[in-house]
């Protein structure tokens, strides 16, 4: 009885594990049916990543990648070096124009002639610089010290710089702006165009306060009467002189308009402190006329019409009117005894 049961138990337990087994075995299959479908499924898809083949030197690699990667790597190669060079030639022609450029030394120290702007523009510190120190506009006339490799060195009220030499025009034509050795000349012969409005000179002014202290210091004092004047308010001049003094006067002693050194904005007219000698010829016999005669060219200044030279100058002794032409002409014309004309040898 007990053997008859016991024989049953191994023949279910048998029965039972070969059905686990088949089983394991169907699950199995169907695993691997799955994994050969989704292979399948990739191969098909537009998207798929194919892998590569293996050979014996390694993974295959896809020609059709290689072909596009030939096409487009040099290209990308050909473009930078295409920018490398321009930018090379760029920083070449740069650094060949700023070697170029013209320095100090190529440029005069004493004043050349006038120009005229034909374009409004900026006075630039140095050729070719882009900053800006200066506006100057279309008409304005500038002093000249020079052209160099396409640039001019200019001078605009107390501004020195560069400019472009195309945009300038001379103004040193038909007896006008004559210079000579560095100084500007004014008298019957050569004058200033009517719109040539430069004021009074800055220099002038510090050298004539420096010449005052020294003067004030030695007791005496002296003062501006007449600086800076314009060619409309030398009109004036004249007519209010020939009304006074007649015409024939006048053209002895006020210069025609465009023909006056005080439009030049460096001629002054010098007083005292008594009314009495101020624009007159007595000023001579004063203390500060005679100072002024013998020592104004240590400051720059000269007497411009003489006593005696009336001939050479063109106008009547003034022995109270100073014309500043730098100390080191000054001291040359003092020296020499003659006037500006004759130094010069200018009619």
């Amino acid at each position: 009885m007990e053997s008859r049961q016991r024989r049953e138990r191994r023949r279910q337990v048998k029965k039972q594990r070969g059905s686990k087994r088949l089983l394991v075995i169907l699950l199995l299959l169907v695993i691997g049916l799955g994994a050969c479908s989704l292979r399948q499924i990739l191969r098909n898809s537009p998207t798929a990543v194919t892998e590569p083949a293996m050979t014996e030197e390694g993974p295959a690699t896809d020609e059709s990648a290689e072909s596009t990667e030939d096409k487009t790597e040099p290209a990308d190669d050909e473009t930078e070096a295409s920018e490398q060079t321009e930018t090379e030639d760029t920083e070449d022609a740069t650094e060949d124009a700023a070697a170029n450029l013209p320095d100090e030394t190529a440029f005069e120290t004493k004043l050349q002639g006038f120009s005229r702007l034909t374009e409004t523009t900026q006075i630039a510190p140095e050729p070719g610089s882009d900053e800006e120190i200066k506006q100057v506009r279309i008409g304005d006339y500038v002093e000249t010290y020079g052209t160099a490799g396409g640039f001019t060195k200019v001078s605009f009220g107390e501004v020195m710089g560069y400019l472009p030499a195309h945009i300038l025009e001379d103004a040193s034509v038909d007896d006008q702006f004559k210079v000579v050795e560095g100084i500007l000349i004014a008298n019957k012969e050569y004058g200033l165009p009517e719109t040539y409005d430069p004021g009074i000179k800055t220099e002038v002014m510090i050298q004539f306060e420096r010449m005052k202290d020294v003067m004030e210091a030695e007791g005496m004092f002296v003062d501006i009467g007449s600086g800076y004047r314009s060619y409309d308010y030398q009109l004036g001049v004249i007519e209010r002189n020939i009304e006074a003094y007649g015409e024939e006067e006048t053209r002895r002693s006020v210069a025609p308009a465009g023909h006056s050194e005080h439009q030049t904005g460096l001629a002054i007219d010098i007083i005292n402190d008594n009314p009495a000698h101020n624009i007159v010829e007595s000023f001579k016999d004063t203390e500060e006329g005679i100072w002024l005669a013998d020592n104004s060219y240590r400051f720059g200044f000269i007497l411009r019409y003489p006593e005696g030279k009336e001939d050479s100058t063109g106008y009547m002794y003034e022995p109270w009117h100073f014309r500043y032409v730098g100390e080191e002409m000054a001291a040359r014309i003092y020296n020499s005894g003659q006037t500006l004309e004759e130094y010069f040898d200018l009619p």
